[in-house]
């Protein structure tokens, strides 16, 4: 003889009372140009395309002073040939956090600008803070390219 079993229905969960919205996930790549980036450099370089900057005229860490790799290299994030070249920097907290890193920074800002006097604007540096999202990066690299 067969013995029926009958299911017990699960309890029903109410409704939500409010609309729940969901941020879409940042796709982030981790690649600029073909070569790797950090989160803020991404973002950066979004932003100069969200702001009217063409492909063609975005340099990812160019080399400057010194080649690559050697001592007393400087290289920005990002070069921006617009007539006048403008170098930025992407600002991450853990290597930009000490008076001792800014001041570093500061000293190298000034060569930069010395070394290509007439050539380039004074560095730009742009603070992780401000690349924390992609809608805060737009608009603030928005700003500074005026």
């Amino acid at each position: 003889m067969k013995v029926y079993r009958w299911r017990k229905r699960g309890r029903r969960r109410p409704e939500p009372t409010g609309l729940r919205i969901r941020k879409e996930a940042e796709l982030l790549t981790g690649y600029v140009q073909g070569e790797t980036a950090s989160d803020i450099e991404e973002r950066m370089f979004r932003a100069f395309l969200h702001n009217g900057v063409n492909y063609g005229d975005i340099d990812y860490q160019p080399s400057y002073i010194m080649g690559k790799n050697m001592p007393g290299e400087i290289r920005p994030d990002f070069a921006l040939y617009r007539g006048v070249v403008q170098l930025w920097f992407a600002d991450g907290e853990y290597w930009h956090k000490s008076a001792h890193d800014k001041q570093k920074d500061e000293f190298n800002d000034a060569i930069l600008f010395q070394k290509l006097e007439g050539r380039a604007e004074y560095p730009i540096r742009i603070p992780g803070e401000d690349l924390a999202d992609q809608d805060t990066a737009d608009r603030v690299v928005g700003e500074h390219l005026g």
